[in-house]
């Protein structure tokens, strides 16, 4: 009976033991979430600017950057992404000129104002 009872004991002692290191192990990385941002673009006076390409490139080696589209009339462009952090290239194709922003999209961003510097 008393070798039951150690066999038992020594069994719960590996089974805690064995828990405890794979629990340590297993962190939860945070999880890239989807967002719709809206992106409003404007001159140095605050002028929305139309016919901006936007494009983006995740900061990762395992991600091309791909255009996301043409601002409207209003200097606007939806935007469905992933959180995370971008750099974003502004590129007027009548001027032949680009500005480049890093920003931050969380689960909170709704819109962001960028400034065109040409």
């Amino acid at each position: 009976m008393l070798k039951f009872i150690s066999n038992c004991l020594l069994f719960t002692l590996f089974f805690v033991l064995i828990s405890a290191c794979s629990s340590a192990n297993n962190k939860e990385e945070e999880q890239p979430v989807m967002a719709t941002v809206t992106i409003n673009v404007s001159d140095k006076d605050n002028k929305p600017l139309k016919n901006i390409k936007v494009t983006e490139d995740l900061h990762t080696s395992n991600d091309i950057g791909h255009e996301i589209g043409t601002t409207d009339k209003d200097g606007n462009i939806k935007w469905e992404t992933q959180t995370g952090k971008y750099d974003v290239i502004l590129y007027d194709v009548k001027a032949g000129n680009d500005s480049e922003h890093t920003i931050n999209i969380t689960e909170d961003t709704t819109t962001i104002h960028l400034v065109y510097k040409s």
